[in-house]
């Protein structure tokens, strides 16, 4: 792969930006898991598509339209306390994930796991909460004049669909034995896990150092915690 930045696990990959497990693709952005695909932003699980945004996929001439609005929203400069509760959201939605999947299991110990790993997303976000916090007046600051508040809600549509990506969630109302239906859920979540990873390391590249930067490898830590926590659950219910 070629003239990638802020990616990982690519293959055959050219001009793409913060994305992950993507193939003989390019022109991507904020993508995960798609083949074949060219000229996608904020795409997950697509094959041989063009022209899409968040999966919906539109004109050749209309795409390039809808592009540059999305490259002003992406002109923002987000600081620190933006990143945390992008942070806290994607918490969030992790622990809403592990909840669900809780109340289609049967097997308890199943079960305790899927609601501890929950409790866990729950102390996570707190970690963030109080790191957002103990953010001084400075690293607080907008780094942009955005009176409405614009570039929180970009990050909030980046995660509600490139974090936890709805569409693609395991089936857990399966046939199929618990114990298969629990290592797909294990499964899926640390590829989602490690797309936070990917995520943070490409925000953390829009933070100016004198707005918090560093403070952004507290969360990437906290999530490369996350998948050495479900790695070794896998390991242990085969």
């Amino acid at each position: 792969s070629e003239k990638c930045y802020g990616s990982f696990w690519l293959t055959s990959c050219s001009n793409v930006i913060f994305s992950s497990q993507c193939e003989d693709s390019y022109n991507l952005s904020f993508c995960r898991d798609c083949v074949g695909c060219h000229d996608c932003f904020g795409c997950a699980g697509l094959r041989k598509k063009e022209y899409c945004i968040y999966n919906q996929e539109y004109p050749k001439e209309e795409y390039k339209e809808k592009i540059k609005e999305e490259g002003l929203k992406m002109s923002y400069n987000f600081n620190a306390e933006e990143i945390f509760l992008m942070s806290e959201e994607i918490e969030k939605n992790g622990a809403k994930f592990y909840r669900s999947a809780a109340a289609d299991i049967k097997n308890p110990l199943f079960n305790k796991l899927l609601l501890e790993l929950a409790a866990n997303e729950d102390v996570h976000e707190k970690v963030f909460a109080n790191l957002r916090a103990a953010l001084s007046e400075k690293e607080k600051m907008p780094t942009v004049f955005d009176p409405e508040g614009e570039a929180q809600i970009y990050l909030k549509a980046l995660v509600d669909t490139q974090v936890f990506f709805k569409k693609e969630l395991p089936d857990t109302k399966q046939s199929k034995p618990e114990k298969q239906i629990m290592e797909d859920i294990l499964r899926f979540a640390i590829g989602i896990e490690k797309d936070s990873i990917v995520f943070y390391l490409g925000m953390k590249e829009w933070v100016p150092e004198v707005l918090g930067k560093d403070k952004i490898d507290s969360i990437i830590k906290e999530e490369m915690n996350h998948v050495r926590i479900l790695s070794r659950e896998l390991a242990n219910i085969k």
